[in-house]
């Protein structure tokens, strides 16, 4: 159903979210990890923040602006891809259309968090190493008692009493020596044992990064005006401020 613009909101901007996954959430993954540990996890989104803290009247906040900005969940990276920029629109029930402008980015995790993950890998590599050594030497010990059985020497058939031997099939006594020693002095090879892996970046570099979003939600189609506003916004935020980011929002999301 169309509404007419008369009936939207005159603000520029109802909200600014701010989404990510809650650390606790990841420190409660540490002790269930699988076999890729929580890198190979996704993660729930949730809102970590929102400006303004409460509803408009007119507007009310959407909590599936999570599912619509982050789709594909959160995950724990070792390197931080570039930011992406998407928009999306969101339809309530009377057909008002809300405009959703997202913008991905990956950001460092604290430092007890990423120690505590690098801790979880090791004692896991660790158990993993001591498995497979455990594994390898069992399978050598069965390779060694096969490979002893099959030296022992088969029965030789009876021969009769009158044999004859053609001249080609005589060695010498010295021949034979030399090749009974040989026989004696073979080694038996151990199986060969592959090298360890190469321990995982996370292990080796000071970074992990998670995945976060900063979302715009307007009741007004300005895709370009929305993204440029966002990248800036997300520029300032790895220097110093200089004011609190509610200075910056404050001319969007209230009426001027």
């Amino acid at each position: 159903a169309y509404v007419s613009e008369d009936l939207l909101p005159r603000r520029f901007c109802d909200y600014f979210v701010f989404m990510g996954t809650d650390e606790e959430v990841i420190f409660s993954a540490l002790e269930n990890e699988g076999d890729q540990g929580v890198f190979g996890m996704t993660f729930t989104p949730n809102v970590l923040d929102r400006w303004p803290k409460e509803d408009h009247g007119d507007a009310p906040f959407n909590s599936a602006v999570t599912l619509f900005s982050l789709p594909e969940g959160t995950r724990l990276l070792e390197e931080a891809p570039p930011p992406s920029f998407f928009p999306f629109v969101m339809t309530g029930a009377e057909g008002v259309r809300v405009y959703g402008f997202s913008l991905t980015f990956y950001e460092p995790i604290s430092d007890n968090l990423r120690n505590a993950i690098q801790r979880a890998t090791l004692s896991r590599l660790t158990a993993e190493k001591r498995a497979s050594s455990s594994s390898s030497s069992s399978s050598s010990s069965r390779l060694h008692d096969q490979e002893h059985v099959s030296l022992s020497p088969p029965a030789l058939p009876s021969k009769p009493a009158h044999s004859m031997k053609s001249p080609s099939s005589l060695a010498s006594p010295g021949e034979e020596a030399t090749s009974t020693a040989t026989a004696k002095s073979s080694p038996l090879l151990p199986p060969k044992v592959p090298p360890p892996p190469p321990l995982p970046k996370s292990l080796r570099s000071n970074t992990i990064y998670a995945t976060r979003a900063i979302c715009l939600l307007s009741h007004w189609p300005y895709f370009n005006v929305m993204r440029e506003y966002l990248t800036e916004l997300y520029r300032m935020s790895l220097s110093i401020m200089p004011l609190p980011v509610e200075r910056f929002l404050g001319n969007l999301l209230f009426e001027v």
